[in-house]
C-alpha cells in the first residue's frame, strides 16, 4: 500500500513539538499509531525503521520529538523531564484526533526503552481513544536500572542534586548520555556502542 508522508508542528503546553506524519494514500479514515523515542533520542535516528511498516498497512504514523529536543520547541535544550515527555504523548494524542483521516476512537501508542514506560504509564491512564500500546524493553525500573549502570546509587544523586541547584537558579548543567571515559547517563558498553552508531 501507498503511503505519504508530510512534516507538521502540534501545540502543546504552550509551545510546539514537531513531527513526521506517515499516512496511506486514498484512505480516508485509519487508526493512528504515535510513535516517541527512547532515552535522548530524536524522531529522525529510527521513524524510518518503523513508521513506513505500519503506514503500508493502512494506519497514519506520527513520529514526534519531545520538547526541547530535536526541532520541537522548548527551553533549556536537551533537558530530559518524563513527565512532560509523558504530556507530549497526550498532545500528539490530542492532535491526531483532530484531523480528518483519523479514527479517534483508534488510537495506539508506541515506545522503546525509556518510552516504553512512558506508554504504560499513558495506558495505565489512557485518554480517550487511546484502544492500546506497543512498549518494547520498556524501562520500567529505575532504581535497577542505575544499580546496573553505576554500581551504587550515589553518582545518580550526586548528580541530581547538582543540576537540581544549578536548574533552579535557571544555569541546569549537562552530562552526556554516553561517555567513553567519565561519568555518563548511561555506562555501558554497549550503550556507547549504539549511541556512537546512530549519533
Amino acid at each position: 500500500m501507498d503511503y505519504e508522508k508530510k512534516e507538521l508542528y502540534f501545540p502543546c503546553s504552550g509551545e510546539k513539538c514537531h513531527g513526521i506524519l506517515y499516512f496511506p494514500s486514498n484512505i480516508k479514515k485509519t487508526p493512528a499509531l504515535i510513535m516517541g523515542m527512547g532515552f535522548g533520542m530524536i524522531k529522525e535516528v529510527h521513524a524510518d525503521d518503523y513508521a513506513p511498516y505500519f503506514a503500508q498497512k493502512g494506519i497514519s504514523v506520527l513520529v514526534f520529538d519531545y520538547r526541547r529536543f530535536g526541532k520541537s520547541e522548548g527551553k533549556p535544550r536537551q533537558a530530559l523531564y518524563p513527565m512532560d515527555q509523558v504530556s507530549d504523548y497526550r498532545c500528539a494524542i490530542s492532535y491526531m484526533k483532530t484531523l480528518d483521516i483519523i479514527d479517534p476512537d483508534k488510537i495506539c501508542v508506541w515506545g522503546t526503552s525509556f518510552s516504553g514506560g512512558h506508554v504504560l504509564t499513558l495506558l495505565a491512564f489512557p485518554e480517550l481513544g487511546l484502544r492500546c500500546g506497543i512498549s518494547q524493553v520498556p524501562n520500567v525500573y529505575s532504581y535497577r536500572t542505575a544499580l546496573e549502570y553505576f554500581g551504587s546509587l550515589e553518582p545518580v544523586l550526586m548528580i541530581s542534586s547538582q543540576n537540581s541547584k544549578e536548574c533552579c537558579e535557571g544555569n541546569p548543567s549537562y552530562i552526556p548520555i554516553v561517555s567513553k571515559d567519565g561519568i555518563a547517563a548511561l555506562m555501558s558498553k554497549e550503550a556507547f556502542e549504539y549511541y556512537s552508531n546512530v549519533a
